[in-house]
């Protein structure tokens, strides 16, 4: 409860200071967040104090990404609240020497699509260089050919 009321004031004084300002958080996968971290994100979604949600689904397998997706997309979407915040995960491309090749990145993304979601974040960046794959032109040509639009502060 205290890093929730914490995040709380956190979010009230950015909005405070600016109001179109969007707060958006990464905590790890519930309920190991809460668990691991105290990270409470869907008393957070349902306290009104994330803007943007981008739970680190980060896995190797693609059948356990699926599956953690499926958990993740089902506990926010029954968080009382979570209609007013943009729910968008982490895919995990590449962390030290392991490397999620365009194949995994292209299916999680596939899966993002099917389940309706506003977008993702990856970690990190260099992956979508890695190995002259040209990851991020292959996603540039199959997802995001159309510019992103701004996420509005409030839904």
């Amino acid at each position: 409860d205290r890093l929730s009321d914490f995040g709380g004031r956190l979010y009230a004084t950015v909005k405070a200071a600016r109001p179109d300002a969007l707060v958006s958080l990464s905590p790890s996968h519930f309920p190991w967040s809460l668990e691991e971290y105290l990270q409470d994100w869907p008393e957070w979604v349902r306290r009104g104090q994330v803007d943007a949600l981008h739970p680190q689904l980060y896995r190797y397998e693609i059948e356990r990404y699926a599956t953690t997706l499926d958990e993740s997309v089902a506990t926010f979407r029954s968080t009382p609240g979570h209609e007013r915040v943009v729910y968008a995960p982490g895919v995990l491309i590449k962390a030290g020497p392991r490397y999620n090749g365009p194949a995994y990145v292209r299916r999680a993304l596939d899966l993002h699509r099917q389940a309706g979601l506003d977008g993702e974040v990856f970690f990190f960046y260099e992956g979508l260089w890695e190995q002259n794959e040209m990851l991020a032109d292959s996603l540039h040509a199959r997802f995001y050919e159309t510019p992103a639009q701004p996420w509005a502060s409030s839904r």
